[in-house]
């Protein structure tokens, strides 16, 4: 005999159907949340490292710029542009450089490179012309200042002192700055000065912590720990002339760590510096990513073992 379900047997089944198809549809909905989850951080995952990818072969592309310029450096010749990649022709990447410049310094200037005590920097009062050579010419820049005030130390728990050749023409006129150049009457003046009164035999004006800030604040000044002001009217007989070549800048005594130092003309006629080397500027790109790298390229200096009267390859032994 057949059993006649009840009008509540029905509701019951009916109910745990539905409740069945809303468990489906929420299981369903949940896997639909992960996957869709897990694609999209896929994607985002991609697109990243595409962003990435690109970011490095437009910094390799700049960095490829500097380098073709700096190895066929034509100071104020047409820019150069190329192409850097695979011999495919995919995942490749551009630089643009405009022509190199050598812009003026102002009257200060603050040496890129720190020293270890015995270096030196130099610090250029004459013009280049493209060619390299020294042209106080029309246009030119070309430093006449009677004072020279030096800043350096950096390390708060370091004295250390600092020793400054000034190079000059005491020609009448000059003869260093014509075409050629001719150095025969160049002459050298040395200044010093020294922050650690306890140094008694060594004869050098003495200076207390004098903190200075050379440079133009915030993005380019350097604040230093000690400075000195040479007077260089009474001491070089250059009159009105552009007699001043260069300043060569030795730091002495700094053992422990490498410093710092800035230099600034005081007063005169030009005290303006002229270009210390060139600027280099590179921008390279990928895809829709641009990168660029700046570098400054100092002027060639003579090395510093050619300051001393006497030098050697080997170890000297006195007899």
């Amino acid at each position: 005999m057949k059993k006649l379900l009840s009008r509540r047997d029905l509701s019951g089944n009916r109910k745990s159907s539905g409740q069945a198809l809303l468990l489906i549809v929420l299981v369903v909905a949940a896997a639909l949340i992960v996957v869709m989850s897990v694609v999209s951080k896929s994607v985002t995952d991609v697109a990243i490292t595409s962003t990435e990818e690109d970011s490095l072969r437009a910094f390799s592309a700049a960095e490829a710029g500097v380098e073709e310029v700096l190895l066929n450096l034509v100071p104020g010749g047409p820019g150069v542009n190329g192409t850097v990649g695979n011999s495919t022709g995919s995942q490749t990447a551009t630089f643009i450089v405009p022509p190199v410049t050598q812009d003026d310094a102002g009257n200060s200037f603050n040496y890129p490179d720190p020293l270890q005590s015995g270096d030196t920097g130099t610090i250029w009062f004459a013009s280049r012309n493209n060619s390299g050579a020294f042209d106080c010419g029309p246009g030119k820049t070309c430093t006449r200042t009677p004072n020279l005030k030096v800043c350096w130390g950096t390390n708060p728990s370091e004295y250390s002192a600092v020793e400054v050749t000034v190079f000059y023409d005491s020609g009448s006129p000059v003869h260093f700055s014509n075409n050629p150049n001719n150095f025969d009457n160049v002459k050298a003046y040395t200044f010093a000065a020294d922050s650690d009164s306890s140094h008694t035999t060594n004869n050098i004006d003495k200076v207390g912590p004098n903190p200075c800030t050379i440079g133009i604040p915030p993005q380019q000044s350097v604040s230093y720990r000690f400075q000195k002001t040479f007077n260089l009217s009474s001491t070089l007989n250059c009159g009105t002339n552009n007699c001043l070549i260069m300043a060569k800048v030795r730091l002495l005594y700094n053992t422990t760590t490498a410093q710092n130092f800035g230099l600034e003309t005081q007063g005169g006629s030009t005290p303006a510096l002229p270009a210390q080397g060139f600027k280099v500027t590179s921008a390279g790109s990928s895809g829709s990513t641009k990168r660029q790298v700046e570098v400054f390229q100092g002027y060639p200096e003579p090395p510093s073992i050619f300051d001393s009267t006497l030098f050697s390859l080997k170890g000297l032994e006195k007899k």
